[in-house]
């Protein structure tokens, strides 16, 4: 695979789901705190965005591991093993910290950017379009690479009646 594949593939696999859960985050946490516009309640918000971007990443550690075997160029490859959060207790760490900041700088945006009625109403519905497009095409991009090998020969029979 190409890094010019692998690029688009991270693109549309992980780093836009990656910034429209950042704004999912924001919106949610806006919409459900009356008064989030308080530091403390934001260094809340942030904790808890933190938290739960921390779990989603675990979801995608296999098809961003095959992404860093098959990057040739260093660059590319650093950039995305940082967010593979494997066993290295660092990484984690370095990835919990970036998540706070970024979910915060979320929570920040969206309340200072977005209409009051978007984030009650629309705005979390676009959100999730957006990622959900973006997953489709990351994923047609090269589904068979970053699909699960069989280990097995076995084929699964139909039951006999």
């Amino acid at each position: 695979m190409s890094n010019k594949k692998i690029a688009a593939v991270y693109l549309f696999l992980f780093l836009l789901p990656y910034l429209c859960a950042l704004l999912v985050i924001g919106t949610s946490y806006n919409a459900l705190v009356l008064h989030s516009a308080s530091l403390w309640r934001t260094i809340i918000g942030a904790a808890v965005g933190a938290v739960v971007m921390s779990a989603l990443k675990v979801t995608v550690e296999r098809p961003l591991a095959i992404l860093v075997v098959n990057a040739t160029r260093p660059s590319l490859r650093s950039l995305l093993d940082f967010f593979n959060v494997d066993s290295n207790v660092t990484k984690r760490i370095l990835n919990l910290s970036m998540d706070f900041v970024l979910c915060g700088i979320a929570t920040w945006a969206v309340r200072n950017f977005f209409p009051k009625e978007w984030i009650m109403w629309s705005l979390i519905g676009w959100l999730m379009l957006i990622m959900f497009l973006s997953v489709l095409i990351g994923g047609y991009i090269d589904y068979d690479l970053l699909s699960v090998e069989r280990t097995g020969t076995k084929e699964v029979q139909p039951l006999k009646k």
